[in-house]
């Protein structure tokens, strides 16, 4: 069997679940299975190949921006893809996030259609391919989708597009593109029951759909110390708790506003940090301790170990893997009950019922006297993950 995994990116969250499921098929199947991918470094392994390049992306982007079509461009780089496709002869294209700058999924999904051989598994990692723009609608409360998409409220918001609203002809385009393969050739999966239960609802609902939980590496996420013998991870201090915030990018969406306004409110003995990129326009208050992106996950590893409580203040999200990797390290975690976050609960998911600041900093308090629970770690394990998506495959 050979199997060939697509996305914008070899890195960073879809990339690394990528990575786990490569490297759970190529160790313990027979199967052959390589990364193909647009954006970011040259990895020099052979199981990764790129087929963009940095202009391409830029000049998409650009476009994206003005006539709202990403998603809808680069045929040159998709072309390049389809050859490196043919000199490889998948028997399971396995597609994860299709936006992203980088993809004509037309002309990817014509060479599916000419390609009936080639069985098709599509992750979604967010709700992009059934809506006319967004990759998230609930914060909006918008469920035109569920009909049909025009005068898109969240224009602006990525892949964001600050001229043209292309929403009513992007929601026909994916209507027919996204349901021109057989039934039989393409299946669906997605990280949470609540996306499944939402694809269910959308026009790819002929499409079986099976949910496969994302999967973290236990053998890094863990309770034991490392080799910095247990020590707190050294920007904190050892004498105040650490409320922890942590996401790739902080956007509206990923509720950083609610760190600023608990700032204001929560008491000297605890120290906030939040990790991931946050906009230079963006005001923070001078009690947050801001550290950029790590790559490195033993460093994540310490700094989940040394926080007290994790707040995830998501508005709408479908699996985030960050509750499942602070749960792993022995962190409680506050968040929303909002898409599928209820269902990364490892035993030590808490669920905020208000967004009041003056409840958030009650229950951050509460919780963290709370002892931590045990957790199974097969119920998260990236094996787990990749030994989910081996029998699917095989099913095919």
């Amino acid at each position: 069997m050979r199997i060939a995994e697509i996305s914008a990116f070899s890195q960073f969250s879809v990339g690394k679940i990528m990575k786990d499921i490569k490297d759970y098929h190529n160790s313990h199947t027979n199967a052959v299975c390589k990364i193909f991918y647009s954006r970011g470094d040259k990895n020099e392994s052979n199981d990764f190949c790129l087929f963009g390049n940095k202009f391409l992306v830029l000049f998409n982007a650009l476009f994206a921006r003005i006539f709202d079509n990403d998603g809808f461009c680069l045929k040159n780089n998709t072309k390049r893809l389809i050859k490196q496709l043919n000199r490889f002869k998948p028997d399971i294209v396995h597609i994860h996030c299709l936006h992203g700058y980088y993809l004509n999924s037309k002309l990817l999904f014509s060479y599916f259609f000419e390609h009936p051989t080639i069985k098709v598994v599509w992750t979604m990692h967010d709700a992009w391919a059934i809506t006319g723009h967004c990759c998230y609608f609930n914060f909006a409360k918008c469920f035109k989708w569920k009909k049909h998409c025009e005068s898109c409220p969240q224009k602006k918001e990525y892949p964001a597009s600050y001229l043209i609203d292309n929403s009513s002809f992007n929601y026909d385009e994916k209507r027919k593109i996204f349901s021109s393969l057989p039934f039989n050739q393409m299946v669906i999966v997605t990280p949470s029951h609540w996306l499944s239960d939402i694809i269910q609802e959308s026009f790819l609902s002929k499409y079986k759909v099976f949910t496969i939980h994302n999967g973290i590496n236990t053998n890094v996420f863990n309770t034991k110390n490392d080799s910095n013998g247990g020590k707190p991870y050294p920007p904190f201090t050892n004498n105040k708790k650490v409320l922890l915030g942590v996401a790739s990018g902080w956007d509206t969406r990923k509720g950083l506003s609610f760190f600023n306004e608990i700032s204001d409110f929560i008491k000297d003995d605890w120290e906030i940090v939040v990790i991931g990129k946050i906009d230079k326009k963006t005001k923070l208050s001078p009690r947050i301790r801001h550290i950029e992106r790590t790559t490195d996950q033993f460093e994540l590893k310490r700094i989940y170990q040394s926080a007290s409580v994790l707040l995830n203040p998501t508005l709408d999200d479908n699996y985030p893997t960050v509750n499942i990797e602070a749960q792993a390290c022995g962190c409680k975690v506050l968040t929303f009950d909002t898409g599928g976050a209820r269902e990364t609960d490892c035993g030590n998911l808490y669920l905020a019922q208000s967004m009041n600041i003056e409840y958030l900093i009650s229950k951050i308090n509460e919780i963290s006297l709370y002892p931590v629970r045990p957790i199974n770690y097969q119920k998260i394990d990236k094996e787990r993950m990749g030994l989910e998506y081996n029998t699917l495959f095989n099913s095919l």
